[in-house]
């Protein structure tokens, strides 16, 4: 019984004291840690790049592919704005990410769960398209380290897509209010 005691107890203790060890640096932000995990992303962007551009396939499409981009623009523009000495290095590769996330190849099964319709194409369209508030984020925080700085097509359709996203969130507010 102590043996089953003894187990019970190391393998409760364990793998939190393992998972946990370096924890508290991460939570406090500890810039090595942070740089690293950001040029985690930007190597995952610049694969991601390089494997678009030769068409040798492997790159992340579909709902993990706008996610993936969507947490990477999401990431380094937050980094960007704590750090703003980064910027530079960072911002560029958060608004390149937060572009992918308006590809049509990162669409298919939101078109297809709306019979065809494509948010992105039709952004004021009546049916929900929710899934557009993960490219809206992307590409609001985008906005905020530079995407304005890019080239205007990006920049228009960012600004369309946040426009129909906010519409569509107080229409949601005007017909549906807090209880």
């Amino acid at each position: 019984m102590a043996g089953l005691v003894a187990a019970v107890t190391i393998a409760g203790l364990l793998p939190s004291w393992w998972c946990g060890r370096d924890a508290d640096a991460w939570f406090r932000g500890d810039p090595g840690r942070v740089r690293a995990l950001a040029e985690e992303s930007v190597a995952f962007e610049s694969a991601d790049d390089q494997q678009r551009a030769n068409g040798s396939g492997g790159e992340l499409t579909g709902m993990w592919g706008l996610i993936a981009h969507q947490m990477t623009a999401l990431g380094l523009a937050q980094i960007s704005l704590a750090h703003p000495e980064w910027r530079d290095r960072y911002a560029p590769v958060a608004t390149r990410a937060a572009a992918k996330t308006l590809l049509p190849e990162m669409r298919p099964v939101f078109t297809a769960a709306w019979h065809g319709e494509d948010g992105v194409t039709v952004p004021d369209s009546g049916n929900g398209h929710a899934y557009l508030s993960y490219p809206a984020l992307a590409l609001g925080m985008a906005r905020l380290v530079g995407l304005s700085a890019r080239p205007r097509r990006p920049a228009g359709r960012a600004r369309r897509l946040l426009r129909a996203v906010a519409a569509r969130l107080a229409d949601r507010a005007d017909r549906h209010p807090p209880r």
